[in-house]
């Protein structure tokens, strides 16, 4: 489960970096590949976030 976990967390992150509405990288924790956010603007406001996770889980819907 895990190698279709990584898989589809990668098709995620390419879908949502390529669809130009957020940007999120990956960190590999304990052999997971998880979704990153790093916020560094300090502008950035909690509607950004919200938005970003919005885009993450549109995209997950529709790469699965």
């Amino acid at each position: 489960i895990n190698n279709r976990l990584n898989q589809l967390n990668t098709r995620v992150m390419n879908a949502v970096q390529t669809g130009g509405r957020a940007y999120v990288s990956n960190a590999s924790v304990r052999g997971r590949f998880g979704l990153r956010a790093c916020i560094t603007n300090f502008r950035t406001t909690r509607a950004d976030i919200e938005e970003t996770i919005e885009v993450v889980r549109e995209v997950a819907h529709a790469v699965q």
